[in-house]
């Protein structure tokens, strides 16, 4: 009886030390392969949304995304009438920027934006959070609206604000545009 108890408590400390080992393994390489790395790396979920930059925001991809889903509002895909009174044809003389967003990597890409809308360098409102997902190529499926988030009208400061430093941007791109092409036609001027 001694030595079978002898034994149950020896299997118990064989175990603890086993465990105790083994959680202070499986740390140490989580903090190795954690070297290296920024702490919001860290944080970010696999198979989350990623933030894109502002050079990405004014690619054609992203240029296009934010085309499709006003096209896709003046079809009637949406239930909302965030844009009262406009015809398909005003909505068409519409003009769109990508203001903020993030990507997903599914089984083809969701894409989480923010998109600013104008007339004639007016704004109108924003969408906010509209979701898109476009299918892999493969797939043979077009891009559609899941969620049309919410609409934010001009009078919220935050996007009003990042209409106009868009639009600014934009100038400011024009006009360097221009003084490239000049100096490449008067390079001695």
């Amino acid at each position: 009886m001694q030595q079978r108890h002898l034994s149950v408590c020896l299997a118990a400390a064989l175990g603890a030390i086993f465990l105790f080992r083994g959680g202070a393994s499986s740390e140490r390489v989580l903090r190795s392969e954690n070297i290296g790395m920024s702490q919001e790396q860290r944080r970010r979920t696999v198979g989350g949304y990623s933030d894109v930059t502002s050079e990405e925001l004014s690619s054609a991809e992203f240029l296009e995304l934010a085309t499709f889903v006003m096209q896709e509002y003046a079809r009637g895909s949406s239930s909302s009438q965030f844009i009262t009174g406009l015809s398909a044809e005003e909505i068409s003389g519409i003009q769109t920027q990508v203001l903020e967003g993030s990507r997903q990597v599914v089984a083809g890409l969701n894409y989480r934006l923010t998109i600013g809308i104008t007339r004639n360098g007016a704004c109108i409102g924003a969408l906010k959070d509209v979701t898109i997902y476009k299918p892999l190529p493969a797939m043979h499926a077009p891009p559609r609206v899941t969620s049309w988030g919410k609409y934010l009208s001009c009078t919220d400061e935050a996007i009003a604000s990042r209409i106009q430093e868009s639009e600014e941007t934009k100038a400011l791109m024009v006009d360097r545009s221009f003084e490239e092409e000049r100096e490449e036609a008067e390079p001695d001027a």
